[in-house]
């Protein structure tokens, strides 16, 4: 059987403790950015931006290139 150092030990621990802690913080990030859009009622600010505008331009393109734009009823 082998055994390791005391040091070994302590750094293999280390490690699994904090692959665990970063698995967590990922998982409580994925959860959150799924929320912004539920969370913001103000998007002004974050159209100043020239990657969330560009974001806004590829979804606005992406909308029509699918069809999924809604007609207005006029």
């Amino acid at each position: 059987m082998y055994h390791l150092a005391p040091n070994d030990l302590l750094e293999q621990e280390t490690q699994s403790v904090f692959k665990q802690y970063r698995s967590s913080l990922r998982d409580d990030l994925h959860e959150r950015v799924h929320r912004v859009s539920e969370l913001i009622d103000d998007f002004s600010p974050l159209r100043t931006l020239p990657a969330f505008q560009a974001l806004e331009a590829d979804i606005q393109q992406i909308i029509q290139e699918q069809n999924w734009c809604f007609t207005d009823r006029e």
